[in-house]
This record gives C-alpha cells, sequence and structure tokens, in this order.
C-alpha cells in the first residue's frame, strides 16, 4: 500500500480542496451523481483529517459543492495533448480562455522586435497560463509545451458567467491570479539581487517548492527546459548556467 502523503493546509488550501473532497465523497456512495475516481485516489492519497470538511456542512451544502463540480465539468474543454515545441497561443491571438497545466510544462515568452526571445515563466502542473491576455483581451506573448503536455481549457466568458451562479469563485479566481503573478515577481525581484550561483540555486528551489505543493517529488525531478531556456529567463549566459550545475554536481 502506497503511503499517505501527509500536508498542512491553511484556508485557502482548504477552499481549494473542498470540491475535489466533494467530488470523491459523492463518488464512493451507492448511487452517487457524479464519478471521478480520479478524486477518489487523489483524496485516498492525502493524510488529513477529512472529517473537518464534513463536520463544518450540512448535507445541503455537500450537494452544492457536487451541483458546483458538475457545473464547472461543463464548462472546462480538455484539448489534445500538446507536443514538445507546440503552441498554445501566439501574440495577438484573441484572448478566449485560461489554461491550466494537468500534466507536462509549459513556458511563455515575448519576441523582440530583432526576433530575440525573452522568456517570462515556466509553468508547472497545476499552475495556471493565459493570464497575460486578461487586460488587453489579447496574449501578449507565446506559450510553449517544453514536453508532451495535457491542458484544461477553461472559457473566460463563461467562467465569468459562472462566478454568478457560483458563490466565490470569482473571489477564488482572483486570488488564484494574484498568486501566480505575485510569485513570479517575486522571484525576479530576488533574482536581480543575487550572484549567478545564488540565482541557478533559487531557480532550482523555486521548482522544487512548486512541484512539492501540488504533491510531486522536491528533490527529485527532470528539469525540461534546456540551460539555454533556464539562463535567458536568469539573464545569464547558458555557459555561466553549465558552470553552476557542474559545480553543484561536484559538491
Amino acid at each position: 500500500m502506497t503511503d499517505k502523503v501527509n500536508i498542512e493546509l491553511g484556508d485557502i488550501q482548504k477552499t481549494l480542496l473542498l470540491p475535489l473532497w466533494g467530488r470523491a465523497v459523492e463518488s464512493k456512495k451507492s448511487t452517487p451523481l457524479l464519478v471521478d475516481q480520479t478524486a477518489v485516489r487523489i483524496i485516498d492519497s492525502i493524510d488529513y483529517d477529512f472529517s473537518t470538511f464534513s463536520r463544518g456542512l450540512s448535507v445541503i451544502s455537500q450537494l452544492g459543492w457536487v451541483a458546483r463540480s458538475l457545473l464547472l465539468d461543463e464548462i472546462i474543454k480538455r484539448p489534445r495533448p500538446l507536443q514538445r515545441s507546440q503552441r498554445l497561443y501566439h501574440p495577438g491571438d484573441e484572448f478566449r480562455s485560461l489554461y491550466v497545466v494537468r500534466s507536462g510544462s509549459v513556458k511563455t515568452y515575448t519576441t523582440t522586435t530583432t526576433g530575440d526571445q525573452q522568456i517570462t515563466g515556466f509553468h508547472l502542473p497545476g499552475e495556471l497560463v493565459g493570464l497575460d491576455g486578461v487586460s488587453t483581451d489579447q496574449y501578449s506573448c507565446t506559450a510553449e509545451a517544453l514536453e508532451t503536455t495535457s491542458v484544461c481549457e477553461l472559457p473566460f466568458s463563461r467562467l465569468e458567467s459562472l462566478s454568478g451562479q457560483i458563490q466565490g469563485l470569482q473571489r477564488q479566481l482572483h486570488r488564484l491570479m494574484s498568486k501566480e503573478i505575485l510569485a513570479e515577481q517575486q522571484l525576479l525581484l530576488q533574482l536581480g539581487k543575487m550572484s549567478a550561483e545564488s540565482r541557478v540555486a533559487a531557480f532550482l528551489v523555486s521548482i522544487s517548492m512548486r512541484l512539492h505543493t501540488r504533491g510531486f517529488s522536491p528533490t527529485e525531478f527532470n528539469l525540461t527546459m534546456t540551460r539555454t531556456d533556464i539562463g535567458n529567463y536568469l539573464g545569464m549566459a547558458v555557459e555561466t548556467v553549465s558552470r553552476q550545475f557542474t559545480n553543484f554536481q561536484e559538491q
């Protein structure tokens, strides 16, 4: 039997996990309104006292979470997986959807007038892609798969409409967007004050922590981006990045 993952949940994490727990609970009933075995496996793999959820919710509230899950299921699209180097969208494309990375990874970048790329971010499973299009109704950068990648497409107009039907959904969306933007800003601010060694180390720690919060190993993972990509993102020559990796391996 696989060991369960022990986690600590803050208020926001509890709110986000609650619909998944509701789907798992409903799936285990003799005559469920929905069946989501993935939700069951995820909830069963977590070492957490979910009875605190059920104690705080009436039967009506629990049914409400199931109904909300069904509504969200109706709008979420699951396009065909992207292959490596395939683009999700381009600059100037009409903004219609946000995307959540289900598996794989995505890089986003802008292109200068001279044709050079400037990488603006790397997006891992569970993270949002497409926020650059919200303010102008056009995507401002390119989103490209770094490996075979699956995403969930969230049509933004339908998300906004659904926000009026599901209490708290809009606020949670705003929190998620803010969290994604803030994390990127904090990392870039830190990197600007660091030595080359510290920049690469901070980048690796950031990847590790983001993977760990999503249930992946924080110590064993593959970097799907090239060293050229890492150097571009960190503002360093690829030779410097390679030298730092070599130094880390020798330590």
